[in-house]
């Protein structure tokens, strides 16, 4: 329905992406992060209400760089 695609879930250890099938051993102090997949949207973008956007924008969902690159919109 014209939406982009998602975001796929990523694992770092350290900052570093590693594969989510391998097996690692973890030092004290060692950092994981599961960065969860997000949904792509319905529709065009550049079709959203510009109000919705701004809420969107207000909550943290869309960042003003996304709005303004994606979306179109100065928000």
């Amino acid at each position: 329905m014209g939406g982009h695609p998602g975001r796929l879930r990523e694992i770092r250890i350290n900052g570093r992406p590693v594969s989510p099938k391998a097996k690692y051993f973890l030092e004290p102090g060692d950092r994981v992060e599961a960065l969860e997949a997000g949904g792509g949207g319905f529709g065009p973008p550049e079709e959203r209400p510009a109000a919705a956007l701004a809420a969107d924008v207000a909550n943290g969902f869309v960042s003003p760089e996304a709005a303004r690159r994606l979306y179109r919109s100065i928000v």
